[in-house]
């Protein structure tokens, strides 16, 4: 299990599960605009070993799943913290928020918010971006399905999907995470 621990004393942890790998390898119709505008190792991550496992053991796989440090998957305030602690807000009231982040099975929201805590690894964006406009670009992106389980997050669909939703906002050019997270 790999741990964060962001401000306020919140500590995120992920287990590490499934192969890391399998997005670049046999992509999904679609995927090659996403796949352009987010190379396969964004934020100058280290390479995967075979396995799927980062070859440092360091950073999770890209199928790691977000949970609390009891093991289950984030609650609520996790989420909200974490996000928080990416400079990820939100366009709609925080309950509506909190609504949409506790139904799992009627929205992308769960799912995509535990996905950006564990892929941006504690990184924060620049400038605050939206949660409603990265879900929205990502359920646009043809022939993605909304996900529900956070192992349905395609990181190459995410990173477009961060990409265009804070060039969009501040009339930017980044083609890469690593020109909008530090």
């Amino acid at each position: 299990m790999v741990s964060w621990q962001f401000g306020m004393g919140l500590a995120v942890a992920a287990i590490l599960s499934g192969p890391a790998g399998s997005l670049a390898q046999d992509p999904a119709p679609g995927l090659e605009m996403a796949q352009a505008a987010a190379p396969d190792e964004p934020l100058d991550r280290e390479p995967l070993s075979e396995s799927g496992a980062p070859a440092d053991g360091a950073l999770p796989a890209a199928n790691t799943n977000a949970s609390d440090t009891a093991g289950g998957p984030l609650s609520v305030d996790a989420m909200i913290a974490g996000l928080a602690a990416l400079n990820i807000t939100y366009s709609v009231d925080e309950t509506v928020v909190r609504e949409w982040l506790a139904n799992a099975d009627y929205t992308p929201y769960p799912a995509v918010a535990s996905r950006l805590i564990a892929f941006l690894h504690g990184r924060r964006l620049a400038n605050p971006l939206d949660l409603d406009v990265i879900v929205f670009d990502y359920e646009n992106t043809p022939n993605i399905q909304s996900p529900r389980k956070i192992e349905d997050v395609q990181e190459a669909v995410l990173s477009a999907a961060l990409l265009k939703g804070y060039n969009t906002r501040y009339s930017a050019s980044a083609r890469v995470l690593a020109d909008i997270a530090k």
